[in-house]
C-alpha cells in the first residue's frame, strides 16, 4: 500500500486501554459500552470487537476478506480494507 495514500485516506481513533484503531476515512466506528463495530459505506460490518483488558483484543465478527493487522506492542489495530469501487 502506498504510504502517502495510506496517510491521506485513513484516520485513527483512540480506544480504551490506550489502544488505537486505524481505518479508511469512509468507514465509521461505532461504540456501544465496551464493544466496537467498523461499518463500511454499504452498511456492512467489517469488524466487531471488544477490548477484554489492556492486553487482549477479541474479535466477535469479521467479513471474509478482512485485511487487518494488530500491533500489540504499540496497541494499534489497523484495518486496511478500502471502499469497493463499482463500475456503473
Amino acid at each position: 500500500m502506498n504510504l502517502k495514500k495510506f496517510t491521506k485516506d485513513f484516520k485513527e481513533f483512540s480506544l480504551e486501554y490506550g489502544w488505537t484503531v486505524v481505518m479508511h476515512k469512509d468507514h465509521e466506528l461505532f461504540r456501544s459500552k465496551d464493544k466496537y463495530a467498523i461499518i463500511d459505506g454499504e452498511d456492512d460490518v467489517l469488524l466487531k470487537f471488544y477490548l477484554e483488558n489492556a492486553d487482549v483484543v477479541c474479535f466477535k465478527k469479521t467479513i471474509w476478506n478482512l485485511d487487518c493487522k494488530i500491533n500489540s506492542a504499540n496497541k494499534v489495530i489497523t484495518v486496511f480494507n478500502e471502499p469497493e469501487d463499482f463500475d456503473e
